[in-house]
């Protein structure tokens, strides 16, 4: 049996069971953004994400060739593009194709 230290800075509790951060240091911070519905992603952006996505069926990311998964919103987020006052946030010239893995770790940069 192999046992560790939890992987976050300083904590001291061993580990037995194979994972690498101990129950403390797994959770994740509540979600408090409003609901995607809230934020503008209803019906219509489903349908026109879904044709974008038809359309564009590969990740744009250089060096990516993998299927596109998400419409995303660039080079400014969806909120950017209304604040600057563009009628049209989610028209085609806005999105790119982005695999899943490419669009969580952009997302997760935003996010910080």
């Amino acid at each position: 049996m192999t046992t560790r230290v939890c992987s976050h800075g300083g904590c001291p509790v061993i580990l037995i069971d194979g994972s690498t951060r101990c129950a403390a240091h797994t959770r994740r911070a509540p979600d408090t953004r409003p609901s995607a519905t809230a934020r503008g992603y209803d019906a219509k952006w489903r349908r026109n994400s879904a044709k974008f996505l038809k359309a564009n069926p590969r990740c744009v990311w250089t060096g990516c060739s993998a299927a596109s998964e998400h419409a995303d919103h660039w080079p400014l987020s969806r909120r950017e593009l209304i604040a600057a006052g563009d009628d049209h946030p989610d028209a085609w010239k806005n999105l790119r194709a982005l695999c899943a893995s490419h669009h969580n770790s952009r997302s997760a940069r935003e996010r910080r």
